[in-house]
Formats: structure tokens, sequence, C-alpha cells
């Protein structure tokens, strides 16, 4: 097994009326950490196999609203998670091929099938539209798992809250996502 030994860090924050006095539950913010962890380690194994491994951190968070800094250490060669999440300034930069891009697209609508030709796949959609992306990105959008535990992490901790934004920032405290 490779030593851990590439770091990135990145952000998310919840952006809403409650977390103004920068604060925010316990529960909902234990749940979401919990879904991002897990997201990125089976994500991890998806696309690395299933003996590579991945680490992920918590560093004390800054002023604003809720802001969580997380560390992560994974191994060199292999596909980087990260970036093919969305995490970073260079997955961000291809929207589209982030599976945050693609989740955005695809919103809640089911997935019907996935056609895989070389590196591309196109996602065919329960209305029979359809979208097409990276192979490695369709492999984790089209996973259940996946998609229910990112939803712990974006969608439930703000749903219902007027003017509520989930905000993803890169390790030079670029907005990556909001």
């Amino acid at each position: 097994m490779n030593k851990l030994n590439q770091k990135k860090v990145f952000s998310i924050s919840y952006d809403m009326e409650e977390t103004n006095d920068h604060s925010i539950d316990a529960e909902v913010l234990g749940q979401s950490l919990m879904s991002l962890a897990k997201v990125i380690r089976q994500s991890d194994k998806i696309l690395n196999g299933e003996n590579s491994e991945i680490k992920v951190e918590v560093q004390a968070h800054k002023e604003g609203s809720f802001t969580v800094d997380l560390v992560t250490w994974y191994q060199s060669g292999g596909a980087d998670v990260l970036n093919t999440l969305g995490f970073s300034a260079a997955g961000f930069a291809a929207a589209s091929g982030t599976a945050f891009g693609i989740i955005k697209q695809i919103q809640s609508k089911k997935i019907k099938a996935k056609v895989t030709k070389g590196k591309k796949a196109t996602l065919i959609l329960d209305d029979d539209s359809s979208v097409e992306c990276p192979t490695q990105i369709a492999k984790l959008v089209s996973d259940k798992y996946i998609r229910q535990e990112l939803a712990n992490v974006i969608s439930n901790p703000i749903a219902n809250k007027e003017g509520a934004k989930f905000v993803i920032k890169g390790e030079n405290n670029e907005v990556l996502d909001s």
C-alpha cells in the first residue's frame, strides 16, 4: 500500500439565517460531515480500487457563516477523487466534468440507464433526457449510496431555509461552488 503523501484542503459552509451567529445544530453538522467522509471514501474505492486509502480530517473553522475546513490525505497515483467530485479548483474548472456539476444537472431525477463508450458515458434519466459526462463521473453519480450521502451533505442541512446556500471553497479560499 502506498503511503498517504498527498494533501488537499477544502472547506464547506452553510450560509443561512440560522448560521449568522456562527453556529449550527450539532446533529445536522455531524450527519453532514459523516456523509461527506463516506462519499469521499466510497468515491476513492470506486475510482481507485478497494485497496486504495484516503483519510479525511476536520480542521478548526474560520469566521464566517459556519465553515468547516477539511484536509484529505491520499495516495499518489490513481484518480484524483476531490477533483472528480468537485472539491478542488482543478475539478471545478470543468464543472460539467465533476460529480457536483452533473448532480446539479440531474437534480432529483433518477438514472434509468448508463451507456458507456470509452471514456464518455451517457446517463439516461427518468424523463428520457440525457446527460453526457466522463465515465468516472458516471460511476459516481449513478451510485445510489453516493447520491444519498451527497444529499445529506448538500441538500438536507439547508432544505426549506429561505436564501440558504451550501458553499465549497478551495485551498486558496476561492469559491468553487454555491
